[in-house]
C-alpha cells in the first residue's frame, strides 16, 4: 500500500481530485468521459506528474464499453443502461458513446494500492469491491455511493465485510459543502479547501461524526431508506408529474431565482430531518 496514493474513481470534472492534490496526495483519477478528462487536463495541468488519468471506465473485462453521457447532469454518465432509462425518467436525456474499458486489478497491478480509494462510478461500484478480493491487501479507507434500497445495502455491506471493512461512516451527500478541513490535517497537509456540492468531501480520519459498527450501520439505513421510501427520487409521491419537475428545479430551471427558492425549501426540509438524500459509505479495514 502506498501511503500517499489516493484513487478516484469517477472523476468527474476534479472537484475531489484537486482537494486530494491541494493536501499534497499522488491521485489516479479514472473517468470514462474523454470530454471531462480534457477539462481536468487543462485546469489540475499545474500539479504535473502528481496527477494521472485514466480516461476509460472500470469494468470487468478489458476491451470497450457503451457509456452513456448526460449533457444536462454530467455526473449522472453511467455505463449501466437501466440507470440512463432511470436518469430519463427525471427528465434528462443520454447520449451513447463508445470508452476504452478497463479492469481495477489492471489499475492496481499497474499503479500501486492506494490509502484510500473513492469510487463513485454510478451503478458500477460495487464492481471495484468484488476487484479487490484479488489482492490480499485492501485500502485502509475507501468510500461508494450507497445504494438505495436495502437489498443494495445489504450487498455493498456484505461486500466490504467479507474485505475486511469494519467500521463505517454515512455522509449523507447534501452535507458536503458544509464540511470544514480540521487544522491541523489528520490526513496528508492542511489545505483550506470548499467542497462543491457532488463532491465527495473529507476522508479517512478527518471525516465528522462517529464510526459505526456493521450493526449500527444496518439500523442506521433503516431509518434513511423509509424516509427516502416517502419522500426519495423512486417515492410515489415523485412519480407525480409536477411532482418531479418540481424535484428537479436546481438542475432544470432557468431562472436563479426559482433555482434559490428550491434550494431554500431544500434546506428547510434538512434542518426538520425530512430531506431525503444519497449517501456515500466510508469504510475503514479492521
Amino acid at each position: 500500500m502506498e501511503q500517499n496514493l489516493v484513487y478516484d474513481i469517477g472523476m468527474h470534472k476534479g472537484e475531489d481530485a484537486a482537494f486530494y492534490l491541494g493536501k499534497q496526495f499522488k491521485v489516479i483519477g479514472i473517468e470514462a468521459n474523454p470530454e471531462l478528462c480534457r477539462e481536468v487536463e487543462r485546469r489540475l495541468s499545474s500539479f504535473g506528474e502528481r496527477l494521472c488519468i485514466v480516461n476509460a471506465a472500470i469494468h470487468d473485462q478489458p476491451g470497450t464499453v457503451s457509456f452513456y453521457v448526460n449533457d444536462r447532469v454530467s455526473v449522472w454518465g453511467t455505463t449501466q443502461r437501466q440507470w440512463a432509462e432511470r436518469n430519463a425518467r427525471l427528465g434528462t436525456v443520454s447520449r451513447e458513446i463508445s470508452v476504452p474499458a478497463i479492469t481495477l486489478q489492471e489499475v492496481i497491478v499497474t499503479h500501486g494500492m492506494p490509502y484510500y480509494m473513492k469510487i463513485d462510478i454510478e451503478g458500477s461500484d460495487t464492481m471495484c469491491l468484488d476487484a479487490l478480493r484479488d489482492f490480499d491487501e485492501r485500502p485502509p479507507f475507501l468510500s461508494i455511493e450507497s445504494a438505495t434500497t436495502f437489498d443494495g445495502v445489504f450487498a455493498e455491506l456484505s461486500k466490504l465485510h467479507e474485505l475486511g471493512y469494519r467500521h463505517f461512516n454515512l455522509v449523507s451527500q447534501h452535507t458536503v459543502p458544509r464540511q470544514t478541513c480540521p487544522n491541523p490535517a489528520l490526513e496528508g497537509v492542511y489545505h483550506e479547501h470548499t467542497f462543491s456540492f457532488g463532491s465527495s468531501g473529507l476522508f479517512g480520519r478527518e471525516l465528522p461524526d462517529e464510526w459505526l459498527t456493521l450493526e449500527q450501520t444496518f439500523e442506521r439505513f433503516r431509518w434513511i431508506l423509509r424516509r427516502n421510501r416517502l419522500l426519495g427520487e423512486s417515492s410515489r409521491l415523485r412519480r407525480l408529474g409536477p411532482v418531479r419537475a418540481v424535484a428537479n428545479l436546481e438542475r432544470t430551471a432557468s431562472r436563479v431565482g426559482v433555482r434559490k427558492a428550491y434550494r431554500a425549501t431544500r434546506a428547510a426540509l434538512g434542518f426538520i430531518g425530512l430531506r431525503p438524500s444519497h449517501y456515500d459509505t466510508h469504510a475503514r479495514l479492521g
